[in-house]
């Protein structure tokens, strides 16, 4: 919280440290004292041994670094599925198992001098290549998501929270 108020307060976002005169209810949005302890001792916030909340407080401290946002989600499957703190949305015509876990390697074009050694390495690594440069498909997105990296390998799936 401290952090984004210093955000706010150096972006001159409106009502930062000020009102304008427009409404008798307005008030201005800075950080103020004892606002830190009174959203701790909340039910929502308050610590009782939930991981959950150790990593949904991640996830929003990650909000100005996405790809760090991503891979903590990837890394503890939160936020979960059915959670009474912030549910992860599930759409009924898309299955977790088909949210990507990795971007796709493309088969190297026969002509590369390396060919044989690019697709001996994904062979050992256990990973599908899409079509070459010049083909028209790719690796589907279940294959993406199965087929993972080492530091994915023992991830749990998207939703799940483990």
């Amino acid at each position: 919280m401290k952090e984004w108020d210093y955000v706010a307060g150096k972006n001159k976002i409106p009502y930062y440290g000020t009102t304008y005169g427009y409404d008798d209810l307005e008030a201005s949005i800075e950080l103020k004292e004892g606002e830190i302890a009174a959203m701790l001792a909340t039910d929502e916030v308050k610590w009782d041994g939930s991981m959950e909340k150790i990593y949904l407080q991640q996830l929003m401290n990650f909000t100005m670094l996405p790809n760090e946002m991503y891979v903590t989600a990837r890394r503890s499957g939160y936020p979960k599925v059915g959670s009474t703190l912030l549910p992860f949305v599930k759409f009924d015509k898309f299955e977790l198992a088909g949210i990507p876990r990795r971007f796709e390697f493309s088969e190297p074009a026969p002509t590369d001098i390396m060919h044989d050694i690019r697709m001996e390495s994904l062979k050992e690594q256990g990973l599908t290549p899409g079509k070459n440069q010049s083909g028209m498909g790719y690796a589907t997105t279940s294959v993406l998501n199965t087929e993972r990296l080492w530091q994915d390998k023992n991830a749990p799936q998207w939703g799940s929270g483990k």
